[in-house]
């Protein structure tokens, strides 16, 4: 049996991250999104250097 270790995600992992997540703006997900959602893509540097530290990192300093 296989065994996931979930652990909180690192600086080092951001851009992996964004590629996989937000690079693509006709990723099937987004489609998933109901008519009111009109949310924007960030771009790379956006993710890592704003939206990445205060969600993901729990980088309390971008509050």
């Amino acid at each position: 049996m296989s065994k996931v270790e979930l652990r909180q995600a690192q600086p080092e992992d951001l851009e992996e991250f964004w590629q996989l997540a937000f690079s693509d703006p006709n990723a099937g997900w987004t489609k998933l999104n109901g008519p009111y959602f009109h949310d924007d893509l960030p771009t790379k540097e956006e993710f890592i250097n704003e939206l990445a530290p205060k969600v993901w990192l729990g980088d309390k300093e971008h509050y």
